[in-house]
């Protein structure tokens, strides 16, 4: 049933007066993936009192709410692997593939563990989600939050009794922002990363990543296969791989048309931080220019080429990458870096 349907479940909560969630059942999971293991993940169903189970309700009906439009009904499109969606929820009906597909499995893994709830013990559980039951149809909601565990190095305390008390036990936080709720078959996706983590849904992550690696790594400004074969595994870490999958293709072919001029002004820079020689104002002005700083040790300025050696830190090289060249932070900030010192 289409989520805009006023018989779906979710118009139906928001339909609710206050007065009648007491009609609305609240159910708390605990979950943990564990991709080493057949079964994949591992719930724990966990009680709640009154006080939370009423601000859950209220909660999430609220937030869900605010995602219709000024005629009650949701912008939903079918998710197409965006990296980022605004303006509307990104919809994956589960019944559209074939079990080939990784989300499909691990959707119906990820249900399957909410019955067995198997999981020893919810301090190790990576994300909660929280499941609303109205005349027996039900819609879940994943929430990436999990237990705060007590640190070694911070102490966690409460005021009471006109004096600050230890917390000696674990302590979680419901509510916040929902990553993406689930009715029978379809996912609704707010926030594409999450979704992404949560079913292992990353082959077009990777693809892209590495036709847009390549892409760059056959500009103009990569002088030599050394370099190239340094930069790519550098950036094949998977913290960065979705950064570079993620740009878009104006970004992508700015780059070389616009890196000339951006060497030229970070030449500008370089030269005014070679000549500040008060330690006080050059320390000043590295923090200034912040991650310029670092930059500016990967570009050969006399031949305008990127120095990349193994080992070397890819991420100030992709930064100004993924960045709008034509608008750089570079543009923005050489004004300011020009008047120090």
């Amino acid at each position: 049933m289409d989520i805009n349907n006023d018989n779906h479940i979710v118009k139906k909560l928001i339909a609710l007066k206050e007065e009648d969630y007491e009609r609305v059942a609240v159910s708390a999971y605990f979950v943990c993936k564990d991709n080493k293991k057949n079964d994949y993940y591992f719930s724990k169903s966990v009680e709640l009192d009154d006080s939370i189970t009423n601000f859950l309700k209220e909660h999430i009906i609220k937030k869900i709410s605010e995602f219709m439009d000024a005629e009650n009904n949701f912008a939903v499109q079918n998710y197409n692997q965006e990296f980022k969606l605004t303006g509307y929820i990104g919809r994956f009906n589960t019944k559209s593939y074939s079990h080939s597909n990784k989300a499909v499995t691990n959707f119906e893994l990820l249900r399957k563990a909410l019955i067995d709830d198997e999981l020893e013990k919810i301090q190790i559980s990576n994300f909660q989600i929280i499941t609303l039951t109205l005349e027996d149809e039900q819609v879940s909601f994943c929430f990436y939050r999990s237990v705060k565990k007590q640190a070694k190095t911070k102490k966690i305390a409460i005021w009471s009794s006109e004096e600050f008390k230890a917390v000696s036990k674990d302590l979680v936080e419901f509510g916040g922002n929902f990553s993406f709720f689930m009715d029978d078959k379809n996912i609704y996706i707010v926030d594409p990363r999450h979704f992404e983590w949560a079913f292992d849904y990353k082959d077009h992550i990777t693809e892209k990543s590495r036709i847009n690696m390549e892409r760059l790594t056959s500009m103009s400004f990569f002088s030599d296969d050394t370099t190239k074969e340094a930069f790519r595994n550098a950036s094949n870490h998977h913290l960065l791989v979705r950064g570079i999958a993620s740009m878009d293709e104006n970004i992508i072919s700015e780059v070389e048309e616009h890196f000339n001029d951006r060497v030229d002004e970070l030449k500008k820079i370089r030269d005014k931080r070679e000549n500040i020689k008060d330690e006080d104002k050059l320390k000043r002005f590295k923090s200034e220019i912040g991650e310029l700083d670092d930059l500016i040790n990967y570009i050969d300025f006399d031949n305008k080429k990127v120095i990349f050696k193994e080992n070397d830190n890819p991420t100030p090289l992709l930064h100004f990458f993924q960045d709008k060249i034509v608008e750089s932070f570079l543009t923005k900030r050489i004004k300011v870096a020009m008047s120090l010192g």
